[in-house]
């Protein structure tokens, strides 16, 4: 929204600018504009789609709802966002997605946030959780 305001002040001076006066305008599209498919694509290596989905990851931490929220990323969220969560809460479908796609904007790329949400980037790990969500990509 901000660079859409940005954009149209910008279109106004130069249609305000005095004759001859140019003003330049440089656009710049967002780092990825596919987040909605990359959310279907996560949702469907996590749960295949289930918002009821539970299972305990190998550190035996709940992974709970269609993409599979851990309470660390519950506790994180609220503490960027002052909202109160409840990891219960990640099995609503809508705040799963919020949820992602508030730290989905955050993240500079489409591997970082693929890599980044099945956790530490740093891990091996995480290349092969980002094949499988190319695979639906």
């Amino acid at each position: 929204m901000k660079k859409l305001i940005l954009i149209m002040l910008l279109f106004c001076q130069v249609l305000s600018a005095p004759p001859g006066y140019q003003v330049p305008v440089v656009l710049q599209t967002e780092p990825f504009n596919n987040l909605e498919a990359i959310w279907q694509a996560v949702i469907m290596v996590e749960s295949g789609g289930n918002p009821d989905a539970f299972c305990w990851d190998v550190n035996n931490q709940p992974s709970v709802g269609i993409s599979q929220i851990q309470p660390s990323r519950i506790a994180h969220y609220n503490r960027l966002t002052g909202k109160d969560y409840k990891l219960k809460d990640a099995f609503d479908p809508e705040i799963s997605k919020e949820i992602f796609m508030f730290f989905a904007k955050r993240i500079g790329n489409e591997e970082r946030l693929i890599r980044a949400w099945n956790g530490n980037i740093k891990s091996e790990m995480t290349y092969n959780y980002l094949q499988k969500v190319q695979k639906y990509l």
